[in-house]
């Protein structure tokens, strides 16, 4: 979708028959992204709408970003049981996703996203929890 910044209306620019896609990131170069929560990967030239798969990661995803200062894919996974709140880098050429660490909180990261210094923030907690924005020590994964 295209969103009106003046307006806030949003306008489909395309519609991609790609299945359940979490997350959107545009790396340094301008390409972008898109995760399915399959942990499929493509990137979607915003010229034409065609795509291409890049890689599956290993791992099923909730969110995926790129670190503006060294333009890695990182990611928070989908998980139903076990510790929720593990964050990843994913090798975009293998799909093999390295584990950072862990929040600490034990709830989903739902989302997480660099700004342009570098600084990873997410938000946790399910719909039916007190939702919290946190900011991710990118060393350890630490909330």
């Amino acid at each position: 979708m295209r969103i009106n910044s003046t307006g806030g209306d949003a306008y489909t620019l395309y519609t991609l028959d790609l299945g359940y896609m979490v997350g959107v990131a545009v790396d340094t170069t301008g390409i972008l992204y898109i995760g399915l929560q399959s942990g499929e990967i493509y990137t979607v030239d915003l010229s034409n709408g065609t795509y291409n798969l890049v890689t599956t990661a290993n791992i099923q995803l909730t969110s995926i970003t790129i670190n503006p200062l060294t333009n890695e894919m990182w990611a928070s996974p989908k998980v139903v049981i076990g510790q929720k709140d593990k964050i990843y880098k994913i090798d975009l050429n293998t799909g093999v996703a390295t584990l950072i660490g862990e929040t600490g909180f034990d709830v989903l990261t739902i989302d997480i996203t660099f700004d342009e210094l570098g600084l990873l923030y997410g938000t946790v907690g399910l719909p039916t929890e007190i939702g919290k924005l946190i900011e991710i020590d990118t060393t350890t994964a630490l909330g």
